[in-house]
This record gives C-alpha cells, structure tokens and sequence, in this order.
C-alpha cells in the first residue's frame, strides 16, 4: 500500500447562507392530476427512514436526504425554504471544500442567484445535483452531462427520484422487473446503457442536460435547457493561437479547481497524453502532486508513466494490478455503479491501493481524449456526410459485426433497430455531423461509460477532472475537423508546450510525437521478442500465448477478463445464476447461452454483469424475487 496520509485543508472561509450538502437523496413528487396516495407516501417515508436519510419535508412533497460530514460552507439539518441542496460524492463531502457562491449578498440562495450556484459547483464540486425545495416547487439541476447519477420511477401516483436505483428498489423491488431488452443490448455491445436507459425498464436515468421542474399544478416537468452546445466551427483559427488558448482555458480550469488545496494532490498516470499534460499542468501550476499508475513491468504504460515522472521531477509510485481484480472488485462495482456500465471500468479501482484520508484530491484525465478528436476515428469519413449516417457508423463501430445471437440467447430480436432510433434521436441539430457525433459520445458514452469511474472514486477521492470544463470543451468543439483529426492540434501542443514529453511514445503507439531514437530504440527491444516469435509461429502467437499466461502486454487484458481461465468463470457464473436472472430480473436466458453468444468477450462480460447483478439484488433485498 502507498501513503498518502497528510490531508488537505482548505483556507477558512463564511459559510454560504442557505446551502446543505449531502450525498444522495430520495424524493417523491405527487402527480397533479390524481389524488395523493397516503399509503404510497408512507412506504417511502419508512424505507427511507431505514435507509438512513434524514426526512427533510412531507410536504407540499417527501424530501430525504443522506449525510455529509467534513463539508464547509454548507450545513445540515432541516432544510429551509428556498434552501439550495448540494448533492455530491461522498470524498468531496469530505475535502473541506468552501462551497461558496460566485456571487454573495442578500441574493444568495434564492432563484435569481441559481447560475452563482451552479458556477460554484462546477468549480467546486464537478459531479453534482442542485436541488432547490420550497414550499411551492422543487426544481433539479446537474452539471452540464450529469455525472452524479439520480433516477426516476413513475408510480401510479407520482414519481419517486433517488441517488441510487438499490433505494428504489428496496421501496418497490417489483419496479425491478421487466428488464429493459434495449438496455441489455446495449450493456452487451456499447458497454453501457445509453441515454436514460437502466437495465429495468421502469427506472431511468436523468438525462444529461436535463432540468427537473415540479409545481402542485402543473406536475413534473422535464426539460433539457443545459445542454452542452456546439458553436460555429472557426475555420480561421490558426494552430498556435489555438494552442495559446486551450493552454489559457486549461490553466484557469486547473488552477480554479483545485484552489486553496495545501496537502498532496495524486494522479493517475496511465501512459497516454491525457495524464501527462495535466500532470505537467499540475507542475507548472505549483501544485504538490504525486503520481501514481498501475500495471505490470511489461506493460508499456508503466513504461510510459515512469519516463513521464522523471522528466516531470515528480514522485511515482506503482501500485499492485492483480490478476482477478475485476472479478475481485464486483461487490464494490454492482454497489456503486449498478449494472450501469462494463465491469472492465473497475479498473480505476486500483487507484484504492493508495493509502489516504477519505477527500483526498485526485486529478483525472475525464474527456480529455474524446474532446481533442481521438474518437473521431471509430466512423469513416463517409460516416460524417449526415446525421443518418452517424447513427450508422455508431451502430457499425459498437457491435454492428458482434458474432452473438440475440434471438436465441434471449428468445426475442435483437433491438437493433430502437438502438438506431435511440442514437438518430439523440444527435442534435443545427451543428456539424462531426460535432453532433462528439456531443453523442461526450452524453452517453463517455457519461455512461467512463463516467461510471467518478460513483466508484467519489466513494473515497474529491476527483477533479479539468478537461471537463464548458469552455474547454466550446474551444475543441470550434477547433476544424483537419485539427481534431489523429488529434493533430493536441499533438503539436504537447510538443511546443512541454518538448520533453512529445518525445515519449504513447503506450499505444510505436513512435513518439517528436522522434526520439532512445525512447524508440528500448521500444523496439521490448517489442522484437513478440514480433520474431510472431514471424516464426504465425501471426499473434505471441499474443495468444501472453493473454493465456495472463501477461498480454495489452494492459486491458487483465481487467476484460480476457485469459481463459477467466472467460470459463464467467461463463459457469452465467450457468449457475440463470434461476437468479429469471427470478429477479424475468430474464429467461437460454441453456446454450455459450454457443449464443459466439465466443464474444465483451457480450460475455456483459451477461456475466447482469448475472452477478441479478444475485446482488436478491442478497440485497429479501424478497425481491
């Protein structure tokens, strides 16, 4: 285990008035229309009560929260009316954070203030949900693609919102069946539920950019007034002053963050671009960081994050990747994600090997691929003529050519077609193909997906990711195709503002930004071994015999569950929780599953997910099935 005891501490500061800072909530919304449900409302009231939230109103609506100890600038108690309640992660509860609005006076707290509210909390916080309670309304807002989850359930007499779908279901277990087939699908294939989906068809995510708005009169209302937006793509912006800019925004987003933090600040360095920029930002900027990476002596990432270290000055310590922590990990996966996201993300779990307080701050590289135009590469360039055609090379890049069979495995069709809809639906006007496809993948992929990091390190990290800024983010969306492609423009940035980090191979990549014959030449050494077996065995011998020792240099392998032995547990899991996925979840999943799913390793983990989640249920709530 690695140290890093000493806790930060924030510069005191007045507390803001009228703010209360929890982690996690459960609230229950009366329909207009009907009459109110005493029985209904009294459940809820119960299990929230034995759920340990704390009953903040019954009416005009019920309002419990969770605790959050170690907050400054909030407090908590009976939440006032016109109160502001802050919901966040658990670590930056605990970091001692300010929370104080951009803008004070007698103002704060109320309506006209609420974009203060949301100014501090994107600084602050990131991860967030705003909740405004009076006694006339409550209104609900995220940060800009709802990174903290809440979820929704429609009762026949109102609506129930929680932070987590286990608090649903210990109110309602039934809401726990049917499985939603498009979201299953969707698990098995892209890695995650898109859009608002859950794996039960009756619970749904709130929607990024969502505004959550509920009056006695009129009911709840839903828009999506904070949607990120694509602006005009500047064809005269110029590479350097491009890059000028993006340094600027990256600086402010950076130093804003993570002000006033005085103790140790980690990062994860994963052997890529991402993590090196900012942890030579965090350098540059004066911070106290530690770095920290994760892998074996013969994967290139450590490598690549050793190399980083020592041009940056800064300490690194490497931290144990066991074989099965992916297996290892699923209690903590299934308790914090939810059967939302692969199993693969709990990858980023290892960073607990590091020994720190709870609220330790931890820089994260969030967005900062996708942004700078890496991702453009999974849809051909005929894929970009029109809004159809990215739904279509969507649909193509995320399983269009799996090997599974849906009709068999789970007796009915493939949702093919709703998934298509879904994507075409979710694709927003008024921009270009290529920056309508980057605002897909920036709201449901990399939400849904790597998104699903920030539940598991808000359990213990105040996770700070300053790619994810709405600035930043204008500022790639503006940049030309021609410099977001092979993320040319990030490149030359790296390479002008930090030379001697351009001159490091990424781990994926065999040559580096700036030619460099030492860094090369110790590449090509680790890697002639494989490729001269390769030539005297045949293509990819050396891979398959490293994945079934389980040492790929692929440093993926070991958290997809890729080895053999692995693949078989998963699959004689899948046999023995069949009863449990068609008891729990009314998921009837056929005896031949194996052969249905044609040696897929992703559709594999994915069923494997749901099997385990299935079993969770049951052990989490008595009498679910």
């Amino acid at each position: 285990m690695t140290d890093m005891t000493r806790h930060p501490q924030r510069a005191s500061a007045v507390p803001a008035r009228a703010l209360d800072i929890v982690s996690g909530f459960l609230i229950y919304l009366p329909a207009s229309t009907r009459p109110r449900d005493d029985g209904e409302e009294e459940r809820i009231a119960e299990t929230a009560t034995r759920l340990g939230y704390a009953l903040r109103r019954r009416r005009p609506f019920l309002l419990a929260c969770g605790p959050a100890s170690g907050a400054s600038g909030g407090r908590t108690g009976t939440a006032s009316p016109g109160a502001v309640i802050l919901d966040v992660f658990p670590g930056t509860a605990a970091s001692g954070r300010r929370f104080l609005p951009a803008t004070g006076g007698d103002s704060a707290g109320t309506r006209g203030d609420w974009a203060a509210w949301h100014a501090m909390a994107e600084r602050e916080a990131q991860f967030y949900n705003l909740v405004e309670a009076t006694d006339e309304s409550l209104c609900i807002e995220s940060d800009p693609i709802g990174l903290k989850p809440f979820y929704l359930a429609q009762l026949p007499r109102g609506t129930l919102i929680a932070s987590r779908v286990l608090d649903i279901l210990n109110v309602f277990p039934e809401l726990a069946r049917p499985v939603d087939p498009v979201a299953a699908y969707q698990l098995m294939m892209f890695r995650a539920p898109m859009a608002d989906r859950t794996l039960h068809q009756r619970i749904r995510r709130s929607v990024s950019g969502g505004c959550y708005f509920w009056e006695p009169s009129a009911g709840l209302r839903v828009t999506r007034a904070r949607r990120v937006k694509a602006p005009p793509v500047d064809g005269l912006l110029f590479a350097d002053d491009a890059i000028a800019r993006l340094e600027q925004v990256l600086m402010r987003s950076l130093a804003e963050k993570t002000d006033g933090l005085s103790g140790p600040i980690a990062v994860s360095l994963s052997g890529g671009f991402d993590s090196r920029l900012l942890a030579a930002a965090a350098v540059e900027a004066g911070l106290p960081v530690k770095a920290f990476s994760f892998g074996r002596s013969y994967h290139p990432e450590i490598q690549s994050a050793k190399a980083t270290a020592k041009v940056l000055g800064i300490p690194l310590a490497i931290l144990p990747y066991p074989t099965d922590g992916s297996i290892q990990r699923l209690p903590f996966h299934l308790g914090t994600v939810e059967c939302t996201a692969d199993l693969a993300t709990s990858l980023i779990a290892n960073l607990f090997a590091i020994e720190c307080p709870v609220g330790t701050p931890i820089l994260h590289g969030f967005a900062g691929d996708p942004l700078a135009g890496n991702h453009l590469r999974h849809l051909t360039p005929r894929e970009y003529e029109t809004l159809d055609t990215v739904a279509d090379g969507v649909m193509r890049f995320n399983g269009g050519a799996a090997p599974v069979d849906f009709a068999g495995l789970f007796h009915e069709a493939a949702p093919t077609e709703a998934v298509r809809e879904e994507i075409r639906a979710n694709l927003p006007d008024g921009c270009t193909p290529h920056q309508a496809y980057l605002i897909w993948d920036f709201e449901h992929k990399q939400r849904r997906y790597v998104g699903s990091h920030f539940p598991m390190l808000g359990a213990r990290f105040d996770t700070i990711a300053p790619y994810y800024d709405r600035e930043l983010f204008a500022l790639w969306m503006s940049v030309p195709p021609v410099g977001l492609d092979g993320r040319s423009l990030f490149r030359k940035f790296l390479a002008k503002s930090y030379p001697a980090l351009a001159r490091i191979p990424h781990s994926e990549e065999a040559v580096p930004i700036t030619p460099n014959l030492r860094y090369q030449l110790a590449g090509f050494l680790r890697r002639m071994p494989y490729a001269l077996a390769d030539g005297v065995m045949g293509p990819g011998w050396a891979a398959r015999v490293t994945r079934s020792l389980s040492r790929d240099r692929y440093i993926w392998s070991l958290a997809n569950l890729a080895g053999a032995r692995q693949r078989a547990y998963m699959l004689a899991r899948i046999g023995a929780l069949r009863s449990d996925m068609r008891r729990v979840l009314e998921l009837d999943v056929d005896a031949a599953f194996a052969d249905r799913l044609g040696g897929d390793l992703q559709a594999t983990r994915g069923l494997f997910l749901i099997a385990e989640y299935a079993a969770w249920l049951r052990q989490q709530i008595p009498g679910i099935a």
